[in-house]
Formats: C-alpha cells, sequence, structure tokens
C-alpha cells in the first residue's frame, strides 16, 4: 500500500489485497485532522492508536453470538449456562458459543470424530491382505 504508515504495513501484507482495499477505505472515511492526528500519535510511538484498537478488539471478542453452534436456540448473553470455545490456528481463530453443557460436549465430540475421519489409516487390516 503506497504512502501506508511503516507501522501498519506488516498488517497489510499479512491479509494481502482484500485487508489493502478495506484499510484504504476506512482511511479514506477518516476526516483530514483526524488523519494528521493519528500520523503523529504514529511518529511519536503509537500509543492512543494502540490503546484505542485494543479496547475495540476486547469489545469485540467479549461479543457473544446470538445462536447456539449446536442446536441454533438463542443465547440469553447474560447466562451463566453459556459457553463460548475459541478453537483453531493462532492466525485463524474461530469462536463458537453454546447454550448449555450438552451442546458443547456434543460439538467437541463431533469435532474429535472429524480429525479420526480425516486422519490417513496408518494400520492395515491383516484380513485385507
Amino acid at each position: 500500500m503506497v504512502g501506508a504508515p511503516q507501522a501498519l504495513l506488516p498488517y497489510i501484507h499479512e491479509r494481502g489485497e482484500m485487508m489493502d482495499k478495506r484499510l484504504r477505505d476506512v482511511i479514506d472515511a477518516i476526516d483530514y485532522y483526524e488523519l494528521l492526528r493519528m500520523k503523529k500519535d504514529l511518529e511519536s510511538g503509537g500509543h492512543h492508536l494502540k490503546q484505542f484498537l485494543g479496547e475495540e478488539i476486547k469489545k469485540r471478542q467479549m461479543m457473544h453470538q446470538v445462536l447456539c453452534s449446536v442446536c441454533g436456540t438463542d443465547i440469553d448473553p447474560y447466562s451463566t449456562s453459556t459457553s463460548t470455545l475459541m478453537f483453531g490456528p493462532d492466525d485463524f481463530k474461530k469462536k463458537a458459543t453454546f447454550c448449555g453443557k450438552d451442546c458443547l460436549e456434543y460439538f467437541i465430540k463431533n469435532m474429535e470424530g472429524m480429525k479420526k475421519a480425516s486422519s490417513p489409516k496408518t494400520q492395515i487390516d491383516s484380513s485385507q491382505v
């Protein structure tokens, strides 16, 4: 991305062109004077921008899904019986919310079954030889 602050370049190149376009759209929507304030903050270490982005990410991570990932029932965000599971590799985390322990257990058992089904067979059945 031409003209991007050096602090943003690693994030832009990780996701490729789509990240470049979305970030460009966001920057185009920001007021000129706000851009100057952001540039000044980045030049002085970017502490305010880091704090703002950190708070926004934390707020979005705290949001629950509105439906259970297994049975599809509505999730009450204030219920103490709901569970949220984050899984996947570090660069592609996924989040699933469950209305109760039974749905969480069902989901985990199905994930284990999918792993076993997708792994190659290492033993040869002697009756087939």
